[in-house]
């Protein structure tokens, strides 16, 4: 997982199964599987008007 924040600082971190992690509102992610196995998560948002369609992905 990398996380830019607002003022483009960028910290990276390996996660494991079972671990959770927090993004504030503002800060940018990216998620990458770096294992053989597949990789699964949930994400969970603490605004109850979020949106897909009102965030930006790179990929697009």
């Amino acid at each position: 997982m990398t996380v830019v924040d607002p003022h483009d600082r960028s910290a990276t971190d390996d996660f494991g199964p079972g671990d959770i992690w927090y993004f504030p509102h503002g800060h940018g992610h990216l998620l990458q599987c770096v294992g053989t196995e597949p990789c699964h998560f949930i994400l969970v948002f603490d605004n109850g008007s979020f949106s897909e369609f009102g965030t930006f992905s790179v990929s697009d």
